[in-house]
């Protein structure tokens, strides 16, 4: 119990991060947004791909699956029926 009383420097450093993250979409441009959430979605992609074949063993290539049918169609509606990006997320 050393941290009776005070909270240790890696919860702060969590608060700032969060503090940053949140203020952080009216800082900067759509697009530059727009490529943060890609990263973000990415990074939970991979976060659940640690998870199954890290630390279980299991192969799973129905991520990839899945991901590569939602950037196809992504493709195809924004490219043939002009449709907004983000709509087809």
């Amino acid at each position: 119990m050393r941290f009776v009383g005070r909270a240790p420097r890696r919860y702060w450093l969590i608060a700032l991060g969060v503090i940053v993250f949140a203020g952080l979409p009216t800082q900067v441009t759509s697009f530059q947004s727009l490529e943060w959430a890609e990263v973000l979605i990415f990074a939970i992609v991979i976060m659940g791909l640690n998870l199954l074949i890290g630390y279980s063993g299991q192969i799973s290539l129905g991520h990839g699956a899945f991901m590569a049918v939602g950037a196809y169609t992504t493709a195809i509606l924004v490219h043939r029926y002009h449709v907004e990006y983000l709509v087809t997320i």
